[in-house]
């Protein structure tokens, strides 16, 4: 019942349903399954109320208490980051400082969930500091790490700072004379990308005294999904955002529905500004590869899609580009109550937006 495509509430509840049956069979439930179980509180909710991390903890607490199976560094992993996307702030430090009276050590997880808490608490400074504990403890920086950085920088505040990152990441090595054999042209332009990386951390006030030889330092799509949906929200740069699509593609990465979404909601959030660049011929194009670009439709994609709709061309546009998106949606095997969620946002989609 974990192995499934997308974690949403139904999964979780079709999960539980087998912890519980397990339970009263008096069936040994092992740590791996305690830990799935919270990990299913922690991420198949859009928005984490009070109840749900309520939910979460007791669960931990049931494991501990009533099934005698002590928590491992997976289970304070999964706490955390439940408890950083709560409304407490002070939780994930209680969590740390728990693990820390067990003498469980963090792993490269925990600062990366660290890393992300910092940034979601607008602190700067203790993104810089987890980052060189994470360092003293011997991880490698590697992408994931660096999306990480990036995330928690925009987060707190520091856009420039994470572009400068992404910027190092993006550019192109210098060519190298022809005459230098596969290999050397290789190990220097390896040599050459970690200096770089390591000043470019080093000016944001990071301490850049890592080992990255075997950390691969070429930008994903997360990558650039991070600064895409960022412009879309916050700064409504639509040539920033070309730039970045631009850069997409030359590094070989295929878009995904992601990047779609983030552009419809740059549509939706500024669409109905004066002289905006976020206009319906654009909007146009974006919907044509979105429909029949073979992307996997999602939930929230769609919701966007429509939104986008609706604030540049009309409530009546909407609803002709929901049937189309319906449509497809279902020859995808979408599911019944979330496409009867989006029409019944999409009848009182105008007093939403």
């Amino acid at each position: 019942m974990s192995i499934i495509k997308k974690g949403d509430e139904s999964a979780m509840l079709q999960y539980l349903t087998v912890i519980d049956d397990m339970k009263t069979g008096k069936v040994p439930i092992p740590r791996y399954h305690w830990n799935t179980a919270i990990s299913f509180v922690a991420k198949c909710y859009r928005h984490l109320t009070d109840h749900d991390l309520q939910s979460g903890l007791f669960l931990w607490k049931e494991m501990e208490k009533s099934a005698g199976v002590l928590a491992d560094i997976t289970t304070f992993n999964i706490l955390f980051h439940l408890a950083t996307n709560s409304n407490m702030a002070h939780l994930p430090l209680m969590i740390l400082k728990e693990m820390k009276r067990r003498n469980i050590p963090m792993d490269r997880f925990s600062y990366v969930n660290l890393i992300m808490y910092y940034g979601k608490q607008g602190d700067g400074r203790g993104i810089r500091h987890a980052y060189q504990e994470f360092i003293r403890a011997g991880e490698v920086v590697d992408i994931v790490v660096l999306n990480a950085i990036m995330t928690a920088l925009i987060d707190a505040g520091e856009p420039q700072a994470a572009e400068d990152v992404l910027t190092h990441l993006t550019q192109s090595p210098t060519k190298l004379k022809a005459k230098l054999s596969v290999e050397k042209r290789r190990t220097r332009k390896l040599h050459k990308n970690i200096k770089n990386l390591r000043w470019i951390l080093a000016q944001q006030g990071f301490d850049p005294k890592m080992d990255l030889r075997l950390a691969p330092l070429a930008p994903d799509l997360v990558s650039f999904a991070i600064f895409i949906d960022y412009h879309a929200r916050e700064t409504a740069d639509f040539g920033k955002i070309l730039a970045l699509l631009n850069d997409l593609s030359e590094c070989g990465i295929n878009s995904e529905v992601s990047i779609l979404q983030s552009l419809f909601k740059g549509f939706a959030l500024h669409g109905n500004t004066r002289y905006t660049p976020w206009t319906l011929q654009r909007l146009n194009a974006v919907f044509d590869a979105f429909i029949n670009g073979g992307y996997c439709i999602s939930r929230d994609a769609a919701l966007w899609c429509l939104r986008a709709h609706v604030v540049l061309a009309g409530k009546r546009k909407g609803k002709e580009i929901w049937e189309m998106v319906k449509k497809k949606w279902i020859e995808q095997g979408g599911s019944g109550s979330e496409v009867s969620e989006i029409e019944h946002r999409l009848s009182r989609m105008r007093t939403e937006l």
